[in-house]
């Protein structure tokens, strides 16, 4: 139950950071057409549909699914990138 747990609560806190982060973007007068809140809002639906993947996958238990782990790499290098930004 717990690593159950642990694959839902890393995309839920990047959809949460990441939906602060357009809210913050957008509070500072960028526009939906910025780059920043287009890519932020990328990784919140790739990460919304990560969630729903997640709970698809208990639901039919045992199903194999093909991922592109390049993808994935870099989706989790944006995530970190941005985060490592937020902490200098």
């Amino acid at each position: 139950m717990c690593d159950i747990l642990h694959d839902f609560k890393n995309p839920a806190i990047t959809v949460a950071g990441f939906a602060k982060r357009i809210q913050r973007i957008l509070k500072e007068g960028a526009h939906f057409k910025d780059e920043k809140v287009e890519q932020a809002l990328d990784i919140l639906l790739k990460e919304t549909s990560r969630i729903q993947e997640l709970a698809l996958t208990l639901y039919h238990m045992g199903r194999e699914s093909i991922i592109n782990l390049i993808e994935v790499l870099k989706r989790r290098f944006l995530i970190n990138k941005e985060n490592l930004e937020r902490v200098k």
